[in-house]
């Protein structure tokens, strides 16, 4: 069965057979890139295994912003990918953590490992309601552009020619 997101352009579509069609990180700092993303996941199933990763800004109830990243696969087999997937299904919380950097933090005095929560993202099919045939009245309010709707003047006057018609 294949399914079209809504969210994306109308050229992508997932495969739902498949146990998981995508990965979803719902929290990143923003300094975080679609690149490193890509490179972390191909670096971990060793092989070029990433087709396309999505990312979207965000603002915090703080204002601070953040990332979201959607990683979609190529097609291609790959049994740490299957792996992975089979893993995450079983997951207690939902999520496996992906470590993506180390560094070294001054309050703390030591390393830590930065990770992000990778959760099994599947695409849902639009919800369709409400369907109709819009009458003439509706298709036209739509369709003409308000200043069209604007009253018609009877007398324009030329100014440089000082002649009223």
């Amino acid at each position: 069965m294949h399914i079209q997101h809504p969210a994306f352009s109308n050229h992508h579509q997932y495969n739902m057979s498949t146990s998981v069609a995508s990965l979803f990180i719902g929290y990143a700092r923003a300094t975080c890139t679609t690149a490193q993303v890509k490179q972390v996941f191909d670096t971990a199933f060793n092989a070029e295994i990433v087709k396309q990763v999505d990312e979207v800004i965000k603002k915090d109830p703080n204002g601070y912003e953040f990332k979201i990243f959607f990683i979609h696969f190529n097609d291609q087999d790959n049994d740490r990918l299957t792996q992975f997937m089979t893993r995450l299904k079983m997951a207690s919380d939902g999520f496996i953590p992906v470590v993506y950097n180390t560094e070294y933090d001054k309050k703390l005095g030591g390393n830590v490992e930065r990770y992000w929560k990778v959760l099994p993202f599947t695409p849902k099919p639009a919800q369709i309601t409400g369907i109709r045939i819009m009458t003439e009245e509706e298709t036209a309010s739509i369709s003409r552009p308000k200043h069209l709707d604007a009253p018609i003047v009877e007398g324009i006057l030329l100014a440089e020619e000082g002649i009223s018609l």
